[in-house]
Order: C-alpha cells, then structure tokens, then sequence
C-alpha cells in the first residue's frame, strides 16, 4: 500500500515535471523570438541611423573642400595678373566643388550615380583640354 502510494506520487511529480518542463521551453522559445524580432528592429535602426551619419559626414567634408577651394578661387580671382594662366588654375580648382558635390550626390542618390559621373568625367575632360 505504501510502495503504491509512493509510485503514484512519483508519477505525478514526473508529469508534473514534464508539464513545468514543456512550459518553460514553450516560454524560452517565445522569448526567443521576441529578442530576435528587437535585435532584427535594433539593427535596422542602427542601420539607417548609421547610413544618416554617413551623409552628413560627407556632406560636411563636401562643404569644407567647396569652401577651401572656393576661397583660393576668389584669391586668384581678386589678383587676376596672369589671365592665361589663372583661367586654366580656376579651371583645375572647380574639379574640387565638382567632384565632391557629385560624390555626395552619388552617396545620397545612388540610383543617379551613373549620371553624375558623366557630370564629372566632363568636366575631367574639359580641365585637361
């Protein structure tokens, strides 16, 4: 009586045991796919905050090579002693506005990117005439 006693409470710890046992891999794998679905969320925003940061990065490279460059042209320009000379100079020095402004617009619109670098092998081709 007592053995039979005993086999029925074992038995019913060992379903009880498979119950806890099945909910909590029932609960491990629900958080699971929740953490996946945060961290799937947290790299796309990193993904698109990064991309943002690129931009303006760039962009503020753009900004000083078009303004360093832009400063040397008003230089020779207020100096124009040398006409000759100094057109073809202005000519070289717009290659840094150009080619840096179309790299960013690449950068930004990548779908024009084929177009802008007609832009610039133009002007590439006209500075070296």
């Amino acid at each position: 009586q007592i053995q039979a006693l005993l086999d029925s409470t074992m038995q019913q710890l060992d379903e009880t045991v498979a119950e806890a046992k099945a909910e909590i891999y029932s609960e491990v794998d629900h958080v699971k796919s929740d953490v996946d679905v945060y961290v799937a969320q947290t790299q796309d925003q990193f993904s698109v905050e990064n991309s943002f940061m690129v931009y303006q990065i760039a962009g503020t490279f753009t900004l000083i090579s078009c303004l360093i460059s832009m400063w040397h042209m008003t230089a020779h320009i207020r100096r124009f002693n040398e006409p000759f000379v100094q057109r073809k100079i202005l000519a070289i020095l717009w290659m840094s506005p150009i080619y840096s402004t179309t790299s960013w617009l690449s950068l930004v619109w990548p779908n024009l990117e084929g177009y802008l670098a007609i832009i610039k092998d133009f002007y590439e081709a006209y500075v070296i005439y």
